[in-house]
């Protein structure tokens, strides 16, 4: 009998709100990029720290001067009552690294930081598998990513 994988690869709502914040820090969008570019934004990522302690401050600024947000919203099918949660004030730093996880920006950041060769090298390849891996994830994680060109999903049909 299969059993039930606990592992759940979506990106939750808080690390899509971490991911937006880290966008905005960057002046970056994470939508629209072309292969080079979303390894030359992982690139200049800055450490998990600094990201960690920009989100959160970023976040208790917007609870100190009032910013409307929204709650968020777990009701799901089957659920018996819709329950929300208030918009969070801060985030923990394992939030803020599974975001970069889902999104595929840890794995390409990790071999940009490793100064993988250019394209001229045999390690290309693999490079690129990774880079169509992370545009697969944030098209399928609904982070924003729309080319134009067809996806995994459109391709099969579905």
């Amino acid at each position: 009998m299969p059993t039930k994988s606990r592992v759940n690869h979506g990106v939750t709502s808080k690390e899509r709100i971490a991911l937006s914040i880290i966008s905005h820090w960057m002046g970056e969008t994470f939508a629209n990029r072309s292969s080079e570019e979303y390894v030359r934004i992982a690139g200049r990522l800055p450490k998990l720290d600094a990201l960690h302690a920009y989100v959160n401050e970023t976040l208790a600024d917007m609870a100190r001067r009032q910013v409307p947000v929204y709650e968020i919203c777990y009701f799901r099918a089957g659920d018996r009552s819709i329950w929300y949660e208030e918009f969070p004030t801060s985030l923990s730093k394992e939030t803020v690294r599974s975001a970069l996880v889902k999104s595929g920006f840890w794995q390409l950041r990790r071999q940009s930081r490793d100064h993988l060769a250019v394209s001229t090298s045999p390690i290309w390849g693999a490079r690129r598998n990774v880079v169509a891996l992370m545009r697969f994830r944030i098209a399928r994680l609904g982070v924003g990513y729309l080319t134009g060109k067809p996806t995994l999903d459109s391709e099969a049909g579905h």
